[in-house]
């Protein structure tokens, strides 16, 4: 993972690769504007709107950008207006009064945050920087009002208002919404609505609040397969809640305490963005998609795998990065097998069988030999060596 180039996107701006061709990037740029990156020549162009100052157009500066989940070629860009582009930022078209112009009591709000539905195309949502949420079911021909009860502008608060809000993928009236007004809020704010906004559901239970490091709200992502399988970051860490908000628990592994900004579901990985601490990927999460209230009280459970790809195997001679130098790990080689153990265990036998029901693979709990020859002439991290099957109570793989 030595192909990260840099970009001339603000530093936590938006950056929309275009679906259809990935040599395209667009991204919120320093210079107020969205620019377009080509790749490999790296050449870029401002395309913005607001490139006519006669506009007067205002934005955040971390500007939402997004492509539709229904059109692949439109582009959506936030400002007090939402902007549409389906020809690569040449021409762009208004698709929604100001939004920012009312409510709140705070006439210079602008779109902070944009989602659309898979579940129903030509509904959008956007959520403004003084907290209010609007919501459009025809494509922006007209707007409505869908901002949550209770919720304005904290006195010092120097949070985005609404940071995050997504669709979801199954119900076209729900979305999940996160507020933040930083410091001067110390505690998450994540809503949920299944009526197209007429009526939320705070969905705090089981997240911490007054932590010194931060614990109010940055994002909140759907899973694209599960429906009540959500994902939320905040200031300090990582969570995943299997029924909808109703009760959260920690997502946080080996993640690190910093502030994340951003969650992408991507088929079955789970992708989290921090605020300079890397971004990291969490590889397959169909066990967490498989999950039901009895897993954990069961003796044993397997999970069933997600798709793995037979590729020939690496022939490439050269050595591995050493470990100084900066670089991502790859995914575990081969099919990832979750099992789940209720109780910690003597003894733990995995066997794999073909079609036909015979044994072609045995794993288990029991030692494994020392190779009976002395080892190569390299450094010890060069070389894999094989670990028998856990046997502690709870989750392995």
């Amino acid at each position: 993972m030595l192909d990260w180039y840099p970009t001339p996107a603000y530093e936590d701006g938006f950056v929309a690769p275009d679906p259809l061709n990935p040599k395209i990037l667009y991204m919120a740029g320093s210079t107020d504007g969205i620019v377009k990156v080509i790749k490999p020549t790296n050449q870029w162009v401002d395309v913005s709107p607001n490139v006519d100052t006669t506009l007067v157009l205002r934005r955040t500066g971390d500007q939402p950008m997004i492509f539709s989940c229904s059109n692949p070629r439109e582009l959506l860009a936030g400002f007090q207006y939402l902007y549409s582009t389906t020809d690569g930022g040449v021409t762009w078209k208004r698709i929604s009064p100001d939004l920012g112009a009312t409510g709140g009591g705070n006439a210079a709000a602008t779109i902070n945050a944009i989602t659309t539905s898979n579940a129903a195309p030509g509904v959008m949502w956007v959520g403004l920087s003084n907290g209010r949420v609007k919501v459009t079911k025809n494509h922006g021909a007209t707007w409505d009002d869908a901002s949550i009860p209770g919720v304005t502008p904290i006195a010092g608060g120097r949070g985005t208002g609404v940071s995050a809000i997504d669709a979801s993928y199954v119900d076209p009236g729900a979305a999940y919404v996160s507020i933040n007004w930083g410091m001067a809020d110390n505690a998450p704010a994540f809503y949920r609505t299944h009526d197209y906004g007429k009526t939320w559901t705070k969905i705090v239970k089981g997240l911490p609040a007054g932590q010194v490091s931060g614990s109010y709200s940055r994002v909140i992502r759907a899973d694209i397969r599960k429906a009540g399988l959500l994902f939320a970051g905040t200031e300090s860490g990582m969570y995943v809640t299997f029924d909808e908000g109703d009760n959260w628990q920690s997502l946080m592994l080996n993640l690190p305490n910093t502030s994340y900004r951003d969650i992408v579901v991507k088929n079955n990985d789970l992708v989290a963005a921090t605020y300079g601490r890397s971004i990291w990927i969490l590889d397959d999460i169909s066990p967490l998609r498989q999950m039901t209230p009895d897993t954990a009280s069961e003796p044993v459970h397997v999970f069933k795998p997600g798709d793995a790809i037979r590729v020939r195997r690496n022939v490439n001679t050269g050595t591995p990065f050493p470990p100084e130098m900066p670089h991502g790990d790859n995914p575990p080689e081969g099919a990832i097998i979750h099992y789940n153990l209720g109780t910690a265990a003597k003894h733990v036998t995995l066997d794999l069988l073909d079609a036909a029901g015979a044994v072609v693979r045995r794993y288990s709990s029991d030692p494994i030999p020392a190779i009976p020859e002395p080892p190569p002439p390299v450094p010890t991290e060069w070389i894999y060596v094989a670990q028998p099957m856990p046997t502690a109570s709870g989750m392995h793989r």
